[in-house]
Order: structure tokens, then C-alpha cells, then sequence
């Protein structure tokens, strides 16, 4: 269990140890023969408490700028002059944050420049100051040239709080004269609270306890938002306070009447006028020459604007310790004489060290691959205050990598350097990637393949600007990249280029898909050329797209020569065909008539079944060389033409409601066999195999159109669709683009 004692932070509240306070108060209650003897007792306690070498009370005069130790206890104190100078002392830290300092290790904290560390030593410290008669007076603190193994604690720093209340107010009863004030005029000394008021507009307040009555300065009244003139009792007073602050405020009264310990809370209050504001309380007890307690005197000081610039300042803090704890870079604060004394997770883990403790352990110029760079570094930093460098660093397991540093250096007030902060960088990703690039840069530019890099949008008119091309696409179009850089690639387009194709690259894209075709593109100079380009989209870390990445080929004499190849292999299936009819033809024929006359000239039924087995057989050859011929080249197509080898071929599908659409003239119809009506055919033959296998409909049109130069071909049906990567089609697809045509499939 723990003590509640003050507001520490505007929100929680700092603690005492039940255990603190009892010896605290047997500290106080023993009676001891002088104040001084009480003072030593409470430096001893707390000494012994926190673990710390000295409990020190100071006296402090901030106009002269001096500390001088008044009581001490613990180990000896050779070190620390009895007077020193202020600003040679932690103690001046507490001054000007009116709030307890501690520190466990001044190195790690970044207090190693301070002058208490480098004048005196000190690596360990926490101390609050100490009020008389609500004056400032000097401070209690506890020092040692050790660093402590941990942060000081909460209950810790509250005890500290304790000591110095309990402290001042043994120094309030050594000077003193010795007659004690009447009640009367306790409650009638105005002047002492008008002196309060005048203090950082600090409200003076007393409590009559036999009657209850508050007597209160301007300021208290301002805060409260009430006339002057208004009087009231303790709980009324108390009815301003917000109501999850009334029982601690309650509680710290009556500990202060009944034991004697003087409180100080930071409370939130609601002003007469409906204003929330935060206040600073403080009350001590007044006892008469016998010990009766008769009244409470104390502060009130308005501190919203401090507890917004303190939870301001947490947030930054807060904010400051998130950024240096989470990113990527080490962040650092070192003296050149030292090495580093404070280092993010980041850095600990980029040198492979498991703590920051062993990290700073290590001879700074172990953290070097070449030490002599430490040195050159330093001494560039110091000329110009800041500096930014290539090094190479050393990790824990000797293993090397290339990291960027940047210091910047903070002097003090002579001049010299009291520290230097910075940031390293590992390069060792970023060195790769830079090696990748160039890698990847110069293989692009020596390739044989058009490269073209395009934005990722807009996909609308006008389209994607080009922000890249490299040689081989000048070689193949005549464009230079400065002509082309954020112009659309829609430039390469004319009247042969193929809707359709554009159609399946715009759905793909759409898609964030990769798209492979085949078009008519043209050159700078108008003349046109076979396409073939595949077009890849590339995408950040989170998965959008920014850019697409196009490789082109010319594939136009690689079309002319497959053409010329398949014309030679349909001549060539045209030949056997004939030599097939021809000649097996002939010896079938030859072999019926064989048979038959066997059998005619034999007798018996053995021979009539032997020759109806062989009669069969040469029924099944002439059937398989009939389907093998017209596998090789249809006839019909050869002797008709394509219209009606269509013709043929849509009423003998079975299973398929076939409408059949040729929408070519007279003159335009093409009448005889070649690659391109072959082609055609098993266009619309494999289109309609697929139809009857996957498509699960039964109503199909085949349209077919010819213009000056160009034959098309459109099978569509309202079935259930298939795959349009098919094995079958994909043949299809092969024998159409070796043609130079463009094969299009939409399910």
C-alpha cells in the first residue's frame, strides 16, 4: 500500500510508502533537543532509503548566485565544498522548474555536460526545494559520484517531497523567536498573507479551527471568481473543487490538523463562474504554546497554464521518445572524449550490440572499420558545427557496412564542445539497390527490345504520359526520347491498328493486370510495323499502381516469314492429300475388288467370314484416309471456297443452332484455298468445338467480313463462357498472329 501526498503530474498522484510514513513521523514526533538533530535525522532516512552516498540541506541566495551546504549526512564529503556556485549545482535545475529533479545516471540522461557532473563529479542526484514560511529557502537533495541501477521511483520521489516539507518546517521552528503567536493574531496577520499574494501571484488562505472560518487574500478570491468581501467556511471552499478531488483534499486537512503533516495537491477546481481551472494547494498547521492545534494556514495558486505547458511538453516528449525509439536511423549523443553516452534501439541493433549499456562500453573507435575516420570526422564536425559523412562502420562480430552520419555539435558556455548529436544511416539496402539500378540500367539500354515506361494514369484520353524509353525503342519507331517524354504512347496508333487488341490492353489495365498482344503500330516516318509488346504494372509498397512497364518487339518480318511457312506446309498437307487420294485410293479400290472376286471363286463359310473381316478393315483404312485428308486440307474448302466449307461445316454440327452470316460480295469472296480461308476455317472450327463443350448453349453466329485487305472472323454465342486461355484456342490464337492478324477472345 502507498500514501497518497501530492498531484504529481496533473492526473496521478505521486505516493509515500506506509512505511515512509510512520518513520517519518516517529522522525518528527521524538522530540529531539534541537531542530538541527531533527534535520540530520531526516537526511539520514532518506540517505539510507534511496540508496543514494549524501543527504545534503542547502541554502540557496539566487541573487549573489550561491549554495551553501548547512547540514549534511551519510558518507564523507570531501569532494563538494561547503559553498560552491549555483550554477555549478543540479539545485539550479530545481529552481527553475519549481518541481523535484531526479536523475539516477547523468550520463545516460544526458546531464554529462552539466557542470555538477563535470565540475564536481556528481552522477547521481534528486532534490526539491525547501519553503520557510512559505519563502523560499534552499533545497534537499541526495547526490552521489555513483550512478544508481534504476530510475527513481515514484514513492521515492514523493519521500523526497516529504523531507523537504518536513524539513522546512524544522527550520521554521529554529528561527522563530520564542514566544508563540496568539490565535488572534495568527488570524489577523495580514500582512504575512499579503506578502504570499505578491509571490508569483501566489493567494494566502488560514482556517480558524474552532470556528471554521476561511480568511482569505485578493488573489484566493479572484480564483474563486467571488466578491472580496464574501465569507464562508472550510467546506464551502472545499464545494469549489472538483468532486473526484473534495475526499483527498478532506483527507490531506485532516492529516494536517491531526498529525501534523503539512500538504501539497494539485487539484482540479471549478471556478464560481463555471471556469475549470487547475490549482495548487499547500497548508500547514499552526499550534498554540501548549501543542493545541488552532489553525491551518496555507497557499492557493492558480496553475492552469502551467499544467497545459507541462502536459504540452509531455506530449513532445512523449512524441520525441516515440520517433528516436522507432525509427529506422541510430540517434546518438557523444563527446569526443567519451564516446557515445546515449543511443537508440535502432543504433544498438544496427552495430549487432545487445544493450545500449554494452554499446557504450566499447572504445569508441571500435565502432570504426578504420579508426583514423573517427578522428577526420571529429575534427570536420568541430570546424563547422555539423557535418555529414560516408563511413565505413564495425559491428560486434567484426563484420563491416557503409553507413552516412551526420553530427551536429553543441557548445557550451566557453565555447568548447559539451556534446555532439547525430544520426547514422545503414547504406548497406540503399548501396544494393544502387548497384541493382545500375545493373538494371544498363541492361535496358543495351537491349534489343523497345523499353517504355509510362504513369500509372489516366487511362482515359489522352492516356499515360511517357516518362521513359530507351534505345531500342528509337531503333524500332524513330523517336527520340526527348520527342516522346510526356506524350502518350497513343502516338504509335493509326488507321490498321487494331481496336480490339486496344479493347483487351484497356481491360487488362483496368485489371492492374499483364497484357501480351499484337497490333499495327507505325513509325515516326508513317510506316507500319507488327507490334508485339507485353505490358507489366508497377506498383509501390502498399500496391498501387504508379507506372507501366512496356517491352515491344518488331515482329513484322518474323509474321512475313511464318507466313511464307505456312503457306508451305498448306501446300504441302494439299500435296499428300492428293497423293493420298491418288494413290490409296487406287490400291483400296484394287484390294475390294480382290476380295470380291476371292469370293466369288471360293467355296465354304470359313472363307466367306475371312473375307468379310478383310472387307471391313479396308472399309475402317478408306474411312481413316478419308478424315486424315480432310484433316490435312477440306476438300470442300479446296474445290468451293470458304463460304461454303462453312456452310458445310455449321450444319454438320451436331448439338449447335449455327447462324451462319457472310457478308462479302461477289468480288470480295474468296473462292479458293489458301493459308489465310484455312486459317479461317479452323478458326471458326475449334470456336465451335469449344461452343459445344463448355459453353452450355446451343444458339451460336458466325459472322464473316472481308474488306479490301483484311478477313474477319466473329464466333459468339450466350452461353455460360470458358476459359479463353483454352489449349485449343491458344493454337488458334499461334496460327492467326504467325499470319499477322490479331486473335481476341472475350468471356
Amino acid at each position: 500500500m502507498t500514501q497518497e501526498f501530492q498531484n504529481d503530474d496533473g492526473v496521478g498522484h505521486a505516493t509515500v510508502k506506509p512505511s515512509h510514513w510512520d518513520c517519518v513521523r516517529e522522525i518528527v514526533r521524538e522530540g529531539r533537543s534541537s531542530p538541527t538533530e531533527t534535520i540530520r535525522a531526516l537526511l539520514e532516512f532518506g540517505s539510507e532509503q534511496l540508496g543514494v552516498a549524501h543527504g545534503l540541506m542547502t541554502r540557496i541566495r539566487p541573487g549573489p548566485g550561491t549554495l551553501e551546504i548547512c547540514e549534511h549526512a551519510g558518507a564523507s564529503l570531501d569532494a563538494l565544498p561547503t559553498t560552491q556556485e549555483l550554477s555549478n549545482a543540479f539545485c539550479r535545475w530545481v529552481i527553475a522548474e519549481g518541481d523535484v529533479l531526479a536523475v539516477h545516471d547523468a550520463e545516460a540522461e544526458g546531464y554529462g555536460g552539466d557542470p555538477a557532473c563535470e565540475v564536481h563529479g556528481l552522477q547521481c542526484y534528486i532534490g526539491e526545494k525547501v519553503l520557510v514560511d512559505v519563502e523560499f529557502y534552499g533545497t534537499t537533495c541526495f547526490v552521489s559520484a555513483h550512478p544508481r541501477e534504476s530510475a527513481f521511483s515514484e514513492p521515492e520521489v514523493a519521500l523526497v517531497r516529504l523531507l523537504a516539507r518536513c524539513i522546512g518546517r524544522a527550520l521554521s521552528r529554529r528561527t522563530s523567536t520564542d514566544s508563540t503567536p496568539s490565535r488572534d493574531a495568527l488570524l489577523k496577520d495580514r500582512a504575512l498573507l499579503r506578502r504570499v499574494e505578491q509571490v508569483a501571484e501566489v493567494g494566502g488562505w488560514a482556517i480558524d479551527l474552532d470556528t471554521k472560518e476561511l480568511a482569505a487574500t485578493r488573489e484566493v478570491y479572484r480564483i474563486y471568481e467571488v466578491p472580496s468581501e464574501t465569507s464562508s467556511e472550510i467546506e464551502e471552499a472545499i464545494q469549489f473543487y472538483a468532486p473526484e478531488a473534495r475526499p483527498r483534499l478532506r483527507e490531506a486537512l485532516t492529516r494536517c490538523i491531526e498529525d501534523d503533516i503539512s500538504y501539497d495537491l494539485e487539484l482540479p477546481f471549478d471556478a464560481a463562474n463555471g471556469n475549470r481551472r487547475w490549482v495548487r494547494t499547500r497548508g500547514e498547521r499552526i499550534a498554540d504554546e501548549d501543542g493545541t492545534p488552532v489553525a491551518v494556514i496555507g497557499t492557493l495558486q492558480d496553475i492552469t497554464e502551467w499544467c497545459e505547458l507541462r502536459e504540452r511538453l509531455r506530449e513532445h516528449r512523449n512524441l520525441l521518445q516515440s520517433i528516436t525509439q522507432n525509427v529506422s536511423e541510430g540517434i546518438f549523443r557523444s563527446r569526443p572524449e567519451k564516446g557515445v553516452f546515449y543511443a537508440n534501439q535502432a543504433l544498438v541493433d544496427m552495430f549487432g550490440y545487445d544493450t545500449v549499456e554494452e554499446l557504450r562500453a566499447r572504445d569508441p573507435e571500435a565502432l570504426y572499420a578504420n579508426p583514423e575516420r573517427r578522428e577526420a570526422l571529429l575534427r570536420a564536425v568541430e570546424q563547422r558545427d555539423e557535418g555529414c559523412r560516408e563511413v565505413e562502420f564495425q559491428r560486434k562480430d567484426g563484420s563491416t557496412f557503409p553507413g552516412r552520419v551526420t553530427g551536429t555539435v553543441a557548445r557550451d558556455e566557453k565555447g568548447d564542445i559539451a556534446y555532439i548529436d547525430g544520426v547514422i544511416t545503414d547504406l548497406t539496402n540503399i548501396k544494393e539497390q544502387q548497384r541493382e539500378l545500375r545493373l538494371f540500367k544498363k541492361v535496358v539500354q543495351q537491349a534489343d527490345e523497345a523499353v517504355l515506361v509510362t504513369e500509372g494514369a489516366p487511362l482515359d484520353p489522352p492516356g499515360p504520359r511517357i516518362e521513359y524509353a530507351n534505345p531500342g525503342f528509337t531503333e524500332t519507331t524513330g523517336y527520340e526520347l526527348e520527342e516522346i517524354r510526356g506524350r502518350s504512347p497513343r502516338i504509335l496508333h493509326g488507321e490498321n491498328t487494331d481496336p480490339a487488341v486496344l479493347r483487351r490492353l484497356r481491360a487488362r489495365l483496368e485489371a492492374e493486370g499483364q497484357f501480351e498482344g499484337e497490333t499495327i503500330n507505325y513509325r515516326k516516318d508513317g510506316t507500319p510495323y507488327v507490334n508485339q509488346w507485353t505490358v507489366t504494372p508497377v506498383q509501390d509498397e502498399n500496391g498501387a499502381v504508379t507506372h507501366w512497364a512496356s517491352i515491344q518487339r518488331d515482329v513484322t518480318e518474323r509474321r512475313r516469314v511464318w507466313k511464307k511457312l505456312l503457306e508451305v506446309q498448306s501446300e504441302e498437307r494439299r500435296r499428300i492429300d492428293q497423293e493420298m487420294h491418288d494413290r490409296m485410293g487406287g490400291l483400296l479400290t484394287s484390294i475390294q475388288m480382290q476380295v470380291e472376286l476371292a469370293r466369288m471363286n471360293a467355296d465354304g463359310e470359313d472363307v466367306e467370314s475371312t473375307l468379310k473381316e478383310i472387307e471391313g478393315l479396308v472399309d475402317e483404312l478408306a474411312g481413316a484416309t478419308r478424315e486424315i485428308s480432310r484433316q490435312l486440307s477440306p476438300q470442300i474448302l479446296q474445290e468451293h471456297g470458304l463460304r461454303e466449307a462453312l456452310e458445310c461445316l455449321t450444319d454438320d454440327t451436331d448439338g449447335l443452332n449455327v447462324d451462319l452470316q457472310y457478308k462479302c460480295n461477289a468480288e470480295q469472296a474468296p473462292t479458293v484455298a489458301s493459308v489465310v480461308t484455312e486459317t479461317a476455317y479452323r478458326v471458326v472450327q475449334e470456336s465451335l468445338l469449344n461452343v459445344s463443350q463448355h459453353a452450355d448453349t446451343d444458339a451460336v453466329d458466325v459472322v464473316v467480313r472481308r474488306t479490301d485487305d483484311t478477313l474477319r472472323v466473329d464466333v459468339v454465342d450466350a452461353g455460360a463462357g470458358f476459359d479463353p486461355d483454352a489449349l485449343g484456342l491458344n493454337g488458334v490464337r499461334d496460327a492467326v498472329e504467325r499470319l499477322g492478324g490479331t486473335f481476341a477472345v472475350e468471356s
